[in-house]
C-alpha cells in the first residue's frame, strides 16, 4: 500500500554565460501542499490474490494507526481477497475491511483504545454501538444494535414476520413503547427500516368505533360478530381485535384497522334493522298480582315456558327435517318458549321479557290463575273429656263456608285424629231429621255429632250446638285444652299448633351401687292440629283434618 502526499515545486538555476554576467535571479516562492481532509487520504488496499485475514489487519493497523486485538475466535488460516485496482479514501478502505471480516464471518468492536475482532455471533453480547430511530442506520457491514419505534403497527406481530428476512439475528419487540430492538449489520439493518417504513403506516393503526344497536339487543349482534370474524385465524386480528358490549347504552366498541371496522359496520348495518312486525320484538312488562303469590307463579310459569322451548326445538327440527328446512312457523299462534320470568316479591309482581305476543300468552294464563280464592273459617275446641275410668281427647269444629249463591254449608263431625271429611248439610240449610244427623255421628265416632242451626237432642235434652260445647267447658269431667280459630284458603294448609313445658322429677338407681337418685327432667308436649280445605266447584267442601296430641305421662316412683 502507499499512500500519496503533496507534491512541491523547486525551480533551479541555470544558464552559460555569454561573456556578459547575469545577475541571479529571485528564488521562487514555494507553494505550499493542499491539506486533505482526515479520513480523505488516498490509499491502496489490493489484495488480488486469497491473502490471510492477520495480514489484512496489520495493513490496515499501519495506516489507520489503530490497535487490533483478535480473539480466540479467529482463524488463522481465514484468507480474503479484496481487489481494488484503485487508490481509495481511508473511510473507503475501512468500510471494504469491514465487510472482508463479515466475509469471513468476523467484525469488529470498538472498546476505545483498541479494536476487538470477534467472530460476528459473539459480537452481539459485547460492547457494540448502538442507534436509535426508524429512518436512519450507518453504511456499515460492522455489527450494531438498532432501536425501532413503531408508530402504527404491533411490534410483536412485526418480530414474528421479520424472523423469516433476518435469520441470523432475532428482532425483540418491545411492548411498553412498541418498540424493535435489532443487531445485525448496518446494511441490513437500514434494508429493514426500509421494509418497515412500507408496512408501519397509518392505515392499519387499530382504532375505537361505538356502534350504537338501536333494534336488537347488543349481546345477540356482538356474539353473531365474534362467531364471524373471530374465526379467521392469524388473519383475524386485520379485522377486528375485540368486540366490548356496552349493555347501558345497547352499543357495541370494536377495536380494530379501518378496513375490519368498515366490515363490522357493514354487517351491523343488515342485522340491526326494525321488524316489520312490532309485536315481535322484546320488550318488559311488568305484572301486578292480585291474589297469587309471585314468587311461586312464577316458578310455575317458567317451568311452563323451558318445557314450550324444549318441544319447540324438537318440533322445529322434524319439520325441519320434513319440509327440506324451509319450514316456517304458523303467523297466528304465539309460542311462550325463550320468555323470562322474575317475581318481585316487594309489589308481589311478575316481571316478563318477551315480545308483545308472547306477553298476551302469558297473561291469559295468568288471569286464569290470579284469582280470587275461596276461605274456610275455622272454630276449634280440643277438649279432654273424662268418660268413666278413661280418658279420650277429641276435637270439635263449627266451620262454613259462603258459596257463590250465598246459601250457607254446615259440615258434619268427623272421625278424631283421622282425614275423612265433612259431610255437609242440604244447600238450602233445611231442617234435617235428628236422627238422620245422628246416623251419620255414630259412624264418625264424633262426640259432637252434627252441627246445625237447629237443635239437637241429647239425653232428652234439647242443645243448641254452642249450648252443648259450653256444656261440655263447664263440665268437672272436660278439659278444655285449646280454642283456635282459624281462617284457611282453599287447597292450602294451615297448622296450629301449642306447646307446653314442664319439669318432671325422676327417680333413678343404680344397677350396680344399689344407690338412689333424683334428677330433673324437662319434657314438652306439642298440640298441632293442620288443616286443608278443598272447596269443589259445587261448593262441597272437604278438609283434610291431622291432630297430633303429646301429653306428660306419670311415670312409677320406683323407675
Amino acid at each position: 500500500m502507499s499512500e500519496s502526499g503533496g507534491d512541491f515545486d523547486s525551480g533551479g538555476g541555470g544558464g552559460g554565460s555569454s561573456g556578459k554576467a547575469k545577475a541571479p535571479s529571485a528564488p521562487k516562492a514555494a507553494i505550499p501542499a493542499k491539506k486533505v481532509p482526515r479520513g480523505q487520504e488516498l490509499v491502496s488496499i489490493d489484495f488480488p490474490e486469497p491473502t490471510p485475514i492477520k495480514d489484512i489487519i496489520k495493513a490496515v493497523s499501519q495506516w489507520t494507526g489503530k490497535n487490533f486485538i483478535l480473539g480466540q475466535g479467529v482463524s488463522s488460516g481465514a484468507k480474503v481477497a479484496i481487489i481494488s485496482p484503485q487508490q481509495v479514501t481511508k473511510e473507503e478502505a475501512y468500510q471494504a475491511f469491514l465487510s472482508a471480516l463479515n466475509v469471513a464471518g468476523y467484525t469488529t468492536v470498538d472498546t476505545g483504545k483498541a479494536i476487538k475482532i470477534v467472530p460476528t455471533r459473539q459480537a452481539t453480547a459485547s460492547n457494540i454501538k448502538t442507534f436509535y430511530g426508524a429512518s436512519w442506520a450507518p453504511m456499515t457491514d460492522e455489527i450494531i444494535t438498532q432501536i425501532i419505534p413503531l408508530s402504527y403497527i404491533d411490534a410483536q406481530t412485526v418480530s414474528n414476520q421479520l424472523r423469516t428476512i433476518l435469520r441470523e439475528s432475532n428482532p425483540v419487540p418491545f411492548q411498553t413503547t412498541n418498540s424493535l430492538i435489532v443487531s445485525d449489520t448496518g446494511h441490513k439493518i437500514r434494508r429493514l427500516l426500509e421494509i418497515i417504513r412500507l408496512l408501519d403506516v397509518k392505515g392499519n393503526q387499530p382504532q375505537v368505533a361505538i356502534l350504537p344497536i338501536r333494534n336488537t339487543d347488543a349481546n345477540d349482534i356482538g356474539k353473531k360478530i365474534q362467531d364471524v370474524f373471530g374465526s379467521r385465524g392469524g388473519g383475524g386480528a386485520l379485522y377486528l381485535q375485540k368486540v366490548i358490549v356496552d349493555e347501558r347504552t345497547n352499543s357495541l366498541i370494536l377495536i380494530g384497522p379501518p378496513r375490519g371496522l368498515d366490515d363490522v359496520a357493514r354487517l351491523v348495518a343488515r342485522l340491526d334493522k326494525p321488524l316489520e312486525d312490532l309485536g315481535s320484538q322484546a320488550q318488559i312488562h311488568v305484572r301486578p298480582l292480585d291474589y297469587a303469590d309471585a314468587e311461586k307463579l312464577a316458578g310455575t310459569l317458567q317451568s311452563l315456558a323451558q318445557g314450550s322451548s324444549s318441544l319447540r326445538g324438537r318440533r322445529g327440527g322434524a319439520a325441519a327435517a320434513n319440509a327440506g328446512g324451509n319450514a316456517q312457523p304458523s303467523g297466528g299462534t304465539a309460542d311462550i318458549g325463550g320468555v323470562k320470568i322474575t317475581s318481585d316479591k316487594a309489589t308481589n309482581s311478575l316481571i316478563i321479557q318477551g315480545s308483545k305476543a308472547v306477553f298476551n300468552e302469558v297473561d291469559q294464563i295468568i288471569r286464569q290463575l290470579d284469582k280470587r280464592r275461596d276461605q274456610v273459617y275455622v272454630e276449634t275446641d280440643i277438649i279432654d273429656v273424662n268418660l268413666g275410668n278413661q280418658m279420650s281427647l277429641s276435637t270439635s269444629f263449627l266451620a262454613g263456608a259462603t258459596a257463590l249463591s250465598g246459601k250457607a254449608n254446615v259440615p258434619l263431625g268427623w272421625k278424631p285424629g283421622g282425614m275423612a271429611p265433612f259431610a255437609i248439610t242440604k244447600q238450602n240449610a233445611s231442617t234435617t231429621e235428628q236422627q238422620d244427623l245422628l246416623s251419620k255421628a255414630i259412624p264418625s265416632q264424633a262426640l259432637l255429632g252434627v252441627l246445625s242451626s237447629k237443635t239437637v237432642e241429647i239425653g232428652g235434652i234439647k242443645l243448641s250446638p254452642g249450648a252443648f260445647i259450653f256444656a261440655l267447658k263447664n263440665d268437672s269431667n272436660s278439659n278444655v285444652l285449646q280454642t283456635p280459630s282459624l281462617l284457611v284458603a282453599d287447597n292450602e294448609d294451615s297448622t296450629f299448633e301449642a306447646t307446653e313445658r314442664e319439669n318432671i322429677l325422676i327417680n333413678q338407681e343404680d344397677p350396680l351401687t344399689k344407690i338412689r337418685s333424683q334428677k330433673i327432667e324437662t319434657l314438652d308436649a306439642t298440640l298441632s292440629v293442620k288443616i286443608k280445605p278443598q272447596i269443589s266447584k259445587a261448593d262441597f267442601v272437604s278438609m283434610d283434618v291431622a291432630i297430633k296430641a303429646e301429653s306428660f305421662g306419670r311415670r312409677n316412683a320406683e323407675n
